[in-house]
């Protein structure tokens, strides 16, 4: 398959972009940096299990990620709420410096 110019540089941005975004998650404290990652692997792991969005969907109403990663860790919901939004935040802010 022929990718054009354009094309070609959108996939080197995004690639670098990724590469950039896993760089900060890395910088992040130990414990937001691992329920990150690890809600991270489960929607990826459901998205690849899916034949289509509404699969998706229905799977992640089941036990969201967020709810998984509450009972991998010994956390509360609210607690991997706090620190999902927290690492968010970090990861952003490293991005944009």
């Amino acid at each position: 398959t022929h990718i054009n110019g354009d094309d070609y540089e959108d996939l080197v941005y995004d690639a670098i972009q990724e590469l950039e975004r896993q760089n900060a998650i890395r910088l992040l404290p130990e414990l937001e940096r691992t329920v990150l990652q690890y809600v991270e692997q489960v929607e990826l792991e459901i998205a690849e299990n899916s034949k289509d969005l509404e699969e998706y969907l229905s799977y992640s109403k089941m036990l969201t990620p967020a709810e998984r990663a509450a009972k991998q860790f010994g956390l509360s919901l609210d607690e991997v709420i706090d620190i999902l939004q927290s690492a968010t935040e970090k990861v952003r802010e490293l991005l944009v410096k």
